[in-house]
């Protein structure tokens, strides 16, 4: 098992090792979100989407014993859909072997290597066994979460033809209407949405 290319999505910014009581893991939540900026670790869905209450506390490695289980180092944001659908799950030495496994996106790189989108359907397709895994476990083609890329991709687009408009012709009727408003929508919009994936 090779691990991938290139530098990991996301960075630590606590020590791994940093021990957390059995019932107080949840007091990670604040500084994973800091790591993660504000989204959930798998899916990338920004905590303004779903809310607070549902940003959950994933142990990566499910089968690790107390105290390892409850190191900073073994913990990630997640939103409860994605920890609901990872629960307890941890794949077996037979799957680990053939590349089934859940990605730890501090450790190596999920999406542009195991992991694309297809901006037609919105939905995740793995480039790997490992991907393909990972996004089933996780269930990251679920609906909601194919119909938020969509979202993104449209209005990506609509920037970016309105921005042609206003910016091809100052004295077209939209153009001060527009010059408002795309700033508007870049800066408070798009940052809760989940970002660019590399395509197919």
């Amino acid at each position: 098992m090779q691990p991938a290319p290139s530098q990991p999505r996301l960075k630590r910014v606590v020590e791994e090792s940093k021990q957390y009581a059995k019932t107080k893991y949840r007091s990670a939540v604040k500084d994973l979100l800091k790591e993660t900026g504000g989204r959930c670790g798998y899916s990338m869905q920004h905590v303004r989407d779903f809310g607070i209450r549902t940003m959950e506390v994933d142990h990566f490695d499910s089968t690790l014993k107390h105290p390892e289980r409850n190191q900073h180092g073994n913990l990630i944001p997640a939103s409860r859909h994605c920890n609901g659908f990872k629960s307890q799950t941890w794949p077996s030495q037979d799957q680990q072997e053939k590349d089934l496994r859940f990605i730890n996106p501090y450790k190596e790189k999920d999406y542009g290597f195991h992991i694309f989108e297809d901006r037609m359907s919105g939905k995740l397709v793995g480039k790997s066994c490992t991907g393909r895994w990972h996004i089933e476990m996780l269930d990251l083609n679920a609906e909601h979460l194919v119909q938020k890329r969509l979202d993104r991709t449209t209005l990506l687009n609509e920037l970016q033809r309105c921005a042609y408009v206003s910016g091809a012709d100052p004295t077209n009727a939209v153009y001060d209407s527009l010059t408002d408003l795309l700033p508007l929508v870049r800066d408070s919009m798009l940052p809760a949405m989940i970002p660019e994936i590399p395509e197919v």
